[in-house]
């Protein structure tokens, strides 16, 4: 039985991987409905000359910069970064919950073959496979990403409604 100290942040790590999943796709499925939109006016000939063909074809290079940002973003789960701030919750799971955790995070940054004594590492082993301390600020990085992100799509897509005339 899994103790509520336990299931917390293995809750936390689950919802972050569900996270991940969506907005990967999100972002996929934005990138193509701007590439799409662009082809569209493109090919219709009293929009060539229009800057909006510009701007579609931004906003579908922003998307897809934007999976950068969120590969990186999500490269080490939350649970792993907080042992650079000394939180050591990830120590109070179980052994299985934790090899879970290390096995996908290895994985994911191709370290192969994935070592059998993982039930063993402590904090050290730890900070000196995954760059956990040497790595740029990407959880700040990427909410002012977003932020910018959006507030440039909302500021677009108005700018279109003008030109358009439905706003």
């Amino acid at each position: 039985m899994i103790s509520r100290k336990q299931r917390e942040p293995f809750l936390e790590y689950k919802r972050e991987l569900v996270w991940k999943k969506f907005s990967g796709l999100a972002t996929k499925l934005l990138t193509l409905i701007f590439l799409g939109i662009f082809l569209i006016l493109l090919f219709k000939a009293h929009y060539t000359d229009s800057p909006s063909l510009v701007l579609f074809n931004y906003l579908a290079l922003l998307t897809g910069i934007s999976g950068i940002i969120q590969f990186k973003y999500y490269e080490i789960p939350n649970i792993l970064l907080k042992l650079s701030t000394g939180d050591t919750s990830f120590f109070n799971l179980s052994d299985s919950i934790r090899i879970e955790i290390l096995t996908e995070t290895l994985s994911e940054f191709g370290i192969f073959p994935i070592p059998l004594n993982l039930e063993t590492w402590d904090e050290g082993m730890i900070r000196d496979t995954l760059p956990l301390s040497k790595r740029w600020p990407w959880k700040k990085i990427g909410k002012i990403y977003f932020a910018l992100y959006i507030s440039t799509v909302v500021l677009v897509f108005m700018w279109l409604g003008k030109e358009f005339g439905r706003i």
